[in-house]
């Protein structure tokens, strides 16, 4: 059964994305299956398969749709957050910069390595606030969208197998980790 648009948006649930191995080679392009993980009941929900092109369409827009939503703000809301440990909306698309930057590519690319040591580095939860001092909103949207629209073409190129979902790097806290499992876990960029 495929659930409704309006359950995937519920507070207290997060997408993930999952790689479908089911008759297929490639991963890419192929199948994913997105997987509604309710936070609250600490439990898979829903399951439903899309095509990659499909997940490529949405993980594209979304770099315009985050500049639907800040670019005509005050500076006083792009800059305010809700207190301590919390970023603004200008914090947040540098956290994104940073991610695309540090995190899903550059942890694929090294589990696709020949290296030897395969251990990911640290991923710094305020690494983005570099990222951020000083620059514009329309600064940090414009790179975000660069590197979004980069990154999809390395993921592309990429050509990952089955086989590749198979391969190992090491996490700093969860240990040994599969390709297959970061997706499984989230490990793509933010739709």
């Amino acid at each position: 059964m495929r659930p409704q648009a309006s359950k995937l948006k519920t507070v207290g649930r997060r997408l993930y994305l999952r790689p479908r191995t089911a008759n297929q080679k490639k991963c890419v392009p192929g199948n994913i299956t997105i997987a509604v993980y309710n936070c609250r009941q600490n439990q898979f929900q829903e399951m439903i398969t899309v095509e990659v092109p499909t997940v490529i369409s949405i993980i594209s827009r979304t770099p315009d749709v985050i500049k639907g939503l800040v670019i005509d703000l005050d500076e006083s809301w792009l800059h305010a957050n809700e207190g301590p440990d919390t970023w603004s909306p200008h914090e947040v698309v540098a956290h994104l910069i940073f991610g695309e930057q540090t995190d899903w590519i550059p942890r694929m690319q090294l589990i696709l390595s020949d290296k030897e040591d395969k251990t990911f580095t640290p991923f710094d939860r305020n690494g983005h606030f570099q990222i951020a001092a000083g620059r514009t909103i329309e600064t940090l949207l414009h790179q975000f969208a660069e590197l979004r629209k980069e990154n999809i073409h390395i993921l592309l190129a990429s050509d990952v197998t089955i086989d590749d979902l198979r391969k190992t790097g090491i996490h700093p806290a969860f240990g040994a980790v599969t390709l297959g499992q970061r997706f499984e876990a989230g490990q793509t960029p933010a739709m």
